[in-house]
């Protein structure tokens, strides 16, 4: 397998099937997605899927960008997995709009967990194979 030298994960990746993920994520500051909208149009949360997981990241998708470096919280809900998952990250990439059009796809580094236990059932739920390893 030929290693991407952007790519700087460094655990597995599972693809996740994008209908049965879904994903709530709350941005710490919500100005940073609401700047084009009027004020009363204010953004709280944003729902939608996530398309890859590891115990450091996720790939996912909403309908509107999140933009880099933007600090999130998240809700993660799995097939086979009793209770979401929750924690925060950091997005750090947004794919453009013209390579995918549609809702917009991102990527966001796993900074913390809300607790142990939550990053223990994802590491354990990666590890029974609910998900497909990502090629």
């Amino acid at each position: 397998m030929i290693m991407d030298p952007s790519d700087l994960r460094t655990d597995q990746r599972y693809r996740a099937d994008a209908p049965y993920t879904r994903m709530v994520v709350r941005p710490e500051d919500s100005r940073a997605i609401t700047e084009s909208k009027p004020e009363s149009d204010s953004v709280d949360s944003l729902e939608g899927h996530a398309y890859d997981v590891s115990v450091r990241g996720l790939r996912f998708e909403l309908d509107q960008a999140v933009p880099t470096g933007t600090k999130i919280e998240f809700v993660l809900e799995l097939p086979g997995c009793a209770r979401p998952i929750r924690g925060k990250g950091k997005v750090v990439r947004v794919f453009s709009d013209e390579d995918d059009p549609g809702p917009r796809r991102m990527a966001a580094h796993i900074e913390e967990f809300e607790s142990e236990h939550d990053r223990l059932r994802l590491a354990a739920h990666l590890d029974d194979h609910w998900l497909a390893l990502e090629s």
